[in-house]
């Protein structure tokens, strides 16, 4: 049998001998050689001669070893220190990696819940404010209704032990608190308390007196001091012994209790009480003041203290994982307190009230401050009644975590590296290089065969076809004999299982073929993938399901399962062949569940390279089982494959899932449930029509082993398809619709960007990291462009004064121009690589922070016009830009004469990346702050807007102000520096934004009628005039113009010439949004009595036609084509369905805003 691996041993023995032979002939001691030598010498030559030749060759070979081994031994050792050191290294770095990792865990965590602690406790003073507020009730003479319930509410939110409230009684009132307390409605609580905590015999008995308590005797005795006293009302968990208790006749609660008094809010001690509350833990006391009022300013009187007892345990619980390595944290004050936590996984223990940590591990300390906003304790040493008592975090590793990562490791590999790098010199000295050229040829052949086998084929099929290590042949070498080698075939082109022939004995061999009674087949199918591909790149395509199908191949191969095949978005596998297993069902089932969970986690990722929309895409995902026949179909394409029922039905299952679930046949379910996992299943609602079989039952399938389980199928699956329409209707706007000054705008986005993560979804944040993507690419290009293009413009650079001064005192409908003027071509510019530019950190930061600002401006209520739309244009933008970079009229040619054409061919708009970067920004702020009503709305309301701007273009004129002033703010001064830096670059960036962004507004008959005659006249249309004479660069200039203007435009109704998916989704929000208008009075007429023929009619004198001047223009390449056709397509389904989809939308907004008024 033919073997391979024993072929390539066979081959290099083959080569050593040959080498051998060669060397010790060109080092010219072969015998016979030497003796056929001497014999002639011996007849030509004296013996003295002959002699002395010889010793001089011996000489010359020994040096020559000599030195070839000191310098084998210096770099083997050479290679073992090296590698000593760096594996050595390598191990310190792992091991500093994972404690700081442990260390960073530690402090944020810790301060996260500490910060919690006190929000916690902040709210339930407050709650207690309220309480007695809207009660009706005065101080002291309080009882919180429930305490027992709040309080322990608020001690499982935060670990508290203790949560007492603490009145202040004046001295008059003193008696009079007395006898309340002593009340049985006041004693209330005391009973409910007990019976809340199971207690049956809990004493409600009350000292009738104010007390002192005397610590060292143990004694109580009335209190006499004159002045106020703060005592103990309402105790968590529920007790009577300290009820009328003075807490200032004990410093140890008065110190405390002053400081928050002063700082009014709770103040973290410096005291260890864990002697006085008897616990485990180190404790701190936390005294929150509770106020009379709720005022603005400090004016309100603290009439009580809320006292809480928190043990130090509760900021390091469960903060590491139990299989981490154990870690030391002292926690140290500025006041002399100190103790010691031992971190083992996730759990805490408390070492002793000490620095006890490891000293031989100083050097890997790391410190950090502890809740510093709760940490100001005044003291009465200072000057100034205040002082510093910091709590501080010193976090060391243990030495069991350090010897864990100190291995026998570096030594064994240099030893082993000596070894190696001893023999490897040793074989490469003396080694044929033309034999081992050959030969590393052929292994590389075999190699990359074996590597396609395995990946097309299981095991035991690559058994069957190429042979077994015992000797057996297989079908490939039988097949393969006749040819001599197995590379002859492929060579010659001939197919290595298929005979030239056409009858019925063509195969000289039989199929390689078997039949598979138990299997369970897998059919994914990525729902929404037509409408999503058809708004993207090819690159952006296959970057998609290349990243996805590798996560997939990698998961099958963890859970032994047999990728078959992909189809397109169809990811074919299955469980139970070639090697037989009775839980086929299960592992499938949990096959399909780890590619969901995946398929969710990648497009999240995936939506900040490849735009809006990634992390909408879903899978639907279908599994049967039953018998499968399966084998390899020969012929020119080699390939393995299943046929039979199964896979139809796994099929058919697939078409009829649901998004991000799992459909499985009644046949895989009774599989589950012999496997114990009835649990797993859902039982489908409706039954489902299968060929042959007629309605069967189906079920969803839910794997509850994993983690994340709970989470697997969270999403538009089960949610009401209602419900993204209420929570808009509930939504209201926080945002003016102008601002007049700047200070007013940034004041707005001071506030916006103050915590980015909480104000902005992670859909949003994908979008703006996605956004700033693309910015950031387009701006190293202009940066890049103007580094190079140095020698061709000849503008002075302008102070920032100046430039700031462009545009004051006109509305941006003043400044649109008829011919933007772009750069000239500029040769220089031609090897431009824009990679090799670095933004600056803080120029990084500016612009995500500008377009987190433009996210921010967009109205949470716009259905419509949104960021997410404004995102979607943004990405038609690119789009159609990229296919201007690239168009297909002009091939890639490294020539400056093909450089000129194309910036001829494509009117200068590839020769200058700011206008790229300018048109980009356009399509993200052209509906910034949109009102969520059409111009005409506005200019009935007599808005102030609409007065602003004379009734022309009122949203988009207020989008390009509003973004102007806010990019003209100093927070972007040097993000500005990257934009422009000349009075040309300056005015040429504005001029195309305002242009572009004010040619979105497709209502004005004005602007439309000169843009069309803008139109006619760059391409010499209709009853255009002859400018013959006209300035060649303003010919081209204003082609360019128009043509950007016509870019916007498409791109701001992309969605009505992409795919129908595509389109209904954004034709679907538009309704809402103009319904909602409606129903807000702010339009006279209901959408649904003119939009379905109101559609058709956009399609034929706007979208239409539109597409059609993308095409004319000629610069889109296969874009504009494409664009035409999907317009045409969607108007013709529109003309079909349109008037059901009219319908669905009717009575999906009618009801719902039905159901919200009731």
């Amino acid at each position: 049998m033919f073997k391979p691996s024993e072929h390539l041993r066979a081959m290099d023995d083959h080569d050593e001998s040959s080498l051998g032979s060669d060397s010790s002939s060109s080092s010219g001691i072969d015998p016979s050689s030497l003796r056929s030598s001497s014999i002639e010498k011996h007849e030509d030559e004296p013996d003295e001669s002959k002699q002395r030749v010889a010793k001089t060759e011996t000489r010359h070979v020994l040096y020559s070893k000599i030195l070839v081994g000191i310098v084998l031994c210096a770099s083997a050792a050479f290679a073992g220190v090296f590698t000593y050191k760096f594996i050595s290294n390598q191990e310190t770095a792992e091991f500093q990696q994972k404690y700081e990792y442990y260390a960073d865990e530690l402090i944020s965590v810790s301060e996260t819940k500490a910060t919690d602690a006190f929000l916690h406790l902040a709210t339930f003073g407050v709650e207690i404010t309220s309480l007695a507020s809207y009660g009706g009730m005065q101080w002291p003479f309080v009882t919180v209704d429930d305490y027992h319930v709040r309080a322990s509410d608020f001690g499982n939110l935060t670990g508290a032990i203790y949560a007492t409230i603490c009145p202040i009684i004046e001295e008059p009132e003193r008696e009079a608190w007395v006898n309340y307390s002593l009340t049985e409605s006041n004693k209330e609580w005391l009973h409910e308390g007990y019976d809340y905590l199971g207690i049956t015999d809990g004493d409600d008995t009350i000292v009738p007196f104010l007390f002192n308590f005397d610590a060292v005797n143990g004694t109580i005795a009335p209190v006499t001091e004159p002045g106020l006293v703060t005592t103990l009302s309402q105790i968590f968990p529920t007790t009577n012994a300290f009820v009328n208790f003075n807490l200032d006749s004990m410093p140890v609660f008065a110190e405390p209790k002053r400081a928050s008094s002063k700082a009014r809010r709770g103040i973290l001690t410096a005291l260890d009480l864990a002697d006085v509350n008897m616990v485990d833990f180190p404790t701190s006391l936390v005294f929150e003041p509770i106020m009379e009022s709720f005022a603005e300013d400090d004016s309100a009187a603290i009439v009580a203290y809320l006292l809480v007892h928190f043990p130090w345990n509760i900021f390091f619980d469960n903060v590491l994982s139990d299989d981490s390595h154990p870690v030391q944290v002292v926690v140290s004050n500025e006041c002399g307190g100190v103790f010691t936590l031992a971190i083992v996984g996730a759990n805490v223990e408390f070492l002793g009230h000490a620095d006890l940590h490891d000293p031989s591990m100083n050097e890997w300390v790391v410190t950090s401050p502890f809740a510093k906003h709760s940490n100001i304790y005044p003291s009465a040493t200072e000057a100034d009644g205040e002082s510093r008592c910091l709590h501080h975090l010193y976090i060391y590793p243990s030495s069991q975590m350090k010897a864990d990562y100190e291995t026998w490791l570096p030594i064994t590999m240099s030893i082993f590296a000596i070894l190696i790098f001893a023999l490897v010199s040793l074989v490469f000295i003396s080694y044929d290089f033309i034999l081992q050229r050959q030969n590393r040829k052929v292994a590389e052949t075999v190699q990359r065969s074996n590597e396609l086998v395995t990946g097309l084929f299981p095991k035991e099929y690559r058994e069957r076809l190429f042979g077994k290590e015992n000797g057996e042949e297989g079908v490939f070498l039988q097949k393969t004999r006749a040819n001599k080698s197995p590379l002859l075939a492929s060579r010659r082109g001939e197919s290595l299982f298929a005979d030239r022939g056409d009858g019925p004995e063509m195969y000289t061999t039989p199929p390689v073929a078997d039949l598979f009674s138990d299997c369970t087949v897998m059919e994914a199918d990525i729902a929404g993938f037509t409408a999503w591909s058809s708004t993207r790149e090819p690159t952006m395509v296959f970057e998609l399901l290349e990243t996805l199908y590798r996560a997939f191949d990698e998961i099958a191969e963890r859970r032994r399962v047999f990728k078959v095949e992909t189809i397109g978005d169809s990811y074919v596998a299955v469980a139970g062949l070639p090697t037989p297993r009775r839980d086929h069902a299960i592992i499938m089932a949990r096959f399909a569940h780890d590619c969901l969970m995946k398929m969710v986690s990648l497009t999240n990722e995936l939506e900040v390279r490849l735009g809006p929309g990634t992390a909408a895409l879903s899978m639907r995902v279908g599994l049967h089982s039953g018998q499968v026949t399966a084998g390899v179909l020969r012929g020119d394409n080699l390939r393995f494959q299943l046929f039979g029922d199964t896979l139809e039905t796994t099929e058919l299952l697939e078409q009829k899932g649901g998004k991000n679930k799992i459909h499985i046949s009644e046949e895989t379910a009774e599989l589950l449930r012999a496997g114990g996992k009835p649990h797993w299943l859902q039982p489908r609602e409706e039954k489902i029509a299968v060929r042959s079989k007629g309605m069967v039952q189906s079920y969803w399938v839910f794997p509850k082993n994993s983690s994340d389980a709970s989470s697997t199928y969270s999403g538009s699956s089960f949610e009401s398809p209602n419900m993204g329409i209420l929570d808009n209707k509930r939504k209201s706007s926080s945002k003016p619709l102008l601002r007049n000054s700047e200070a007013e705008v940034l004041a707005f986005t001071d506030d916006a960007s103050a915590d980015q993560d909480d104000l902005l979804d992670l859909k949003t944040q994908r979008l703006v990291d996605w956004n700033v993507q693309i910015l950031s690419r387009l701006l190293k290009q202009v940066m890049a462009k103007r580094q190079a293009a140095g020698t061709c413009e000849s503008s002075e650079p302008l102070s920032e004064e100046e430039l700031a001064t462009v545009g004051n005192g006109k509305t941006p409908l003043d400044e649109v121009k008829e011919i933007v003027q772009l750069p000239i071509y500029c040769a220089a510019t031609k090897e431009v690589n824009y990679e090799d530019v670095e933004l600056i950190p803080v120029v990084k930061q500016q612009l995500h922070t500008l377009v987190y600002s433009f996210a921010s401006w967009y109205r949470d209520e716009n259905a419509f016009h949104s960021f997410e739309h404004a995102s979607h244009v943004t990405l038609s933008v690119t789009k159609l830009l990229s296919r201007i970079v690239r168009p297909e009229a002009v091939h890639d040619s490294p020539s400056d004469d093909a450089e000129a054409k194309l910036h001829d061919h494509t009117y200068g708009l590839t020769s200058d990346p700011l206008t790229q970067f300018a048109v980009v920004l356009s399509a993200l702020i052209h509906d910034l702050d949109h009102p969520g009503v059409p111009n005409a709305t506005l200019v009935k309301e007599a808005t102030e807007l609409a007065g602003k701007y004379k009734n022309k273009s009122v949203a988009e004129q207020h989008s390009v102000d509003l973004a102007w002033e806010l990019l003209m703010s100093d927070k972007y001064k040097e993000l500005r520096s990257c934009i422009y830096t000349t009075q040309a670059e300056l005015e040429r960036f504005r001029s195309i934004i305002i242009n572009v962004v004010l040619a979105t507004d497709i209502a004005d008959k004005d602007l439309g009628a000169l843009r069309k005659a803008r139109w006619n006249r760059a391409f010499k249309l209709g009853d255009a005039t002859d400018h013959s004479d006209e300035n060649p660069k303003d010919e081209v200039d204003r082609k360019a113009t128009i043509v950007l203007e016509h870019l916007i435009q498409a791109s701001d109704i992309a969605h009505t010439m992409q795919h129908w998916h595509v389109f209904r989704k954004w034709n679907e929000r538009l309704f809402q949004e103009m319904y909602q208008a409606y129903t807000d009075g702010r339009s006279d007429t209901n959408p649904c009595s003119f939009w379905y023929e109101g559609e058709i009619g956009f399609f034929d004198f706007y979208i239409i036609p539109l597409a059609k001047k993308l095409k004319d223009c000629g610069v889109f390449g296969v874009s504009s084509a494409e664009y035409l056709d999907y317009a045409l397509a969607n108007r013709e389904e529109w003309v079909q369905r349109g008037r059901d989809v009219v319908a669905e939308y009717e009575t999906k907004f009618v009801n719902v805003t039905q159901m919200i008024d009731v």
